[in-house]
This record gives C-alpha cells, structure tokens and sequence, in this order.
C-alpha cells in the first residue's frame, strides 16, 4: 500500500497528473491556477485503472480549468519571449539598463529592465499598456458619450481580478482594467459603451440592453469575446 503523503506522475488520456495518496474515501481532483498542473488525491484502495478512470471521465472538465489558468500564467519576460498588445502576440526584445522602460518599435516591444530585474520589467510593461489605453478609452468615450448626455467624472486604469471595468452610477467615476490592453480594441470600445450604459442604467435590465444595442448593436458577439478572459 502506497504511503500517506506519496506522490507520483500518472499520464492518461493525454494529461499529466500527479497523484497523491491520502487516507481519503473518495477521488478529488483538480487544476492549480499557478501552474495548470492537475492534482489528484486519492485513497489509498484506488488502483490506477480507477484513476485513469475518473480522469477521463472528467477530460472536459480538465482541458477547460487547464485553458482557463494558463490565460492566467504570466508570460516571462525574456528576449524571444512575447506579450500582447492589442491582441497581438508581439516579440519581445529585452535588454538591462539603469531605468525599466518599454516602448514599441518596429512591431516588437523593446523593454529595459535594471539587473534583470523581471518584476521591474513587468511594471515597465504594465506602465506601457497604460500608456496605449488611456487614449484608446478617452477615443471611445469622445465617440459614445453624446448618446448618454455625459462623460464619466472620473476615469482611473487599475488592475483588476474579476471585471473589465466598473461604474458608479451616482457619481459617474469609471474604471478600466489595464489588461484591456491586451485585447482587440473591438473589445475595449465594448467595455466603454457598456459602462457609458450604467450612467443611464444602474442595472442590467431590458432599458440597458437597448442602450448597449443604440450604441453599438453588435454588443453582444464583443461581449463573448471577454467572457471568461480574465
């Protein structure tokens, strides 16, 4: 009987997984948002033909949790490497300097990083999608807003976990999330239009919908294109 705390690679039905035996009544699994790597605990009486089992049976659960944490895994920054931008793979060419900088040039992101510093690199990089979303979101707003009558208060670029931008209907400030960047400008002005809408609308009602259709009918294929992106 294999020991409490083992672990082993098992590869079935085209996926790595990677075993641990535990003093357990059931098989759990799943996929680790750090890497997409699938773990499986399971009990000690379970022999590998169950296992293998259990995994296939559950292959589209897996292939769909792995997809979904790999758009998550950062990309490293590295010469011969890539990032995006306006959803674009762009290569990337990465030198050492005093200062983090990106820039543009040629087709290729260009990025001093101080020491190999890959977190400084990062942050240059971040600093650069600000930099190409800032007047792509006051574009789009200059385009839509005489629809709703108004222009937001305040417009902040923040990094966030769960939403591509938000609203407040009472005072109008927006926010957008810098990883817009990243995606098709489509998808950008999408964003704007549907947070224009909640200046009219505080929720995602009938009236709002029709305003999202006014400024832009076709909403909704541009709303698939972000679902389940971030």
């Amino acid at each position: 009987m294999p020991r409490t705390g083992s672990r082993h690679l098992l590869r079935t039905s085209g996926v790595e997984v990677f075993v641990t035996r535990k003093r357990m009544k059931n098989l759990r699994m799943r996929v680790d948002p750090r890497d997409a790597s699938v773990q499986l605990s399971a009990p000690h009486h379970a022999d590998e033909a169950e296992i293998a089992a259990f995994v296939a049976r559950n292959l589209e659960w897996v292939v769909e949790a792995q997809t979904r944490a790999r758009m998550n895994v950062p990309e490293r920054l590295v010469s011969g490497g890539r990032a995006r931008l306006w959803g674009q793979w762009r290569e990337l060419v990465v030198s050492d300097g005093g200062r983090s900088t990106a820039h543009v040039e040629d087709g290729r992101i260009h990025i001093v990083r101080p020491d190999g510093d890959e977190e400084a690199a990062r942050r240059a990089l971040t600093a650069l999608h600000r930099r190409e979303l800032l007047p792509a979101v006051e574009h789009f707003l200059d385009v839509h807003s005489p629809y709703v009558g108004r222009r937001p208060s305040h417009v902040r670029l923040a990094r966030m976990r769960s939403r591509w931008g938000s609203c407040n209907h009472v005072t109008g400030r927006m926010s957008f999330n810098v990883a817009l960047a990243e995606r098709p400008q489509t998808e950008l002005e999408y964003v704007v239009v549907h947070e224009l809408g909640h200046l009219l609308e505080a929720n995602h009602g009938p009236a709002f919908k029709q305003h999202l259709t006014a400024m832009l009918p076709d909403w909704r294929s541009r709303d698939a294109g972000l679902k389940g992106r971030l």
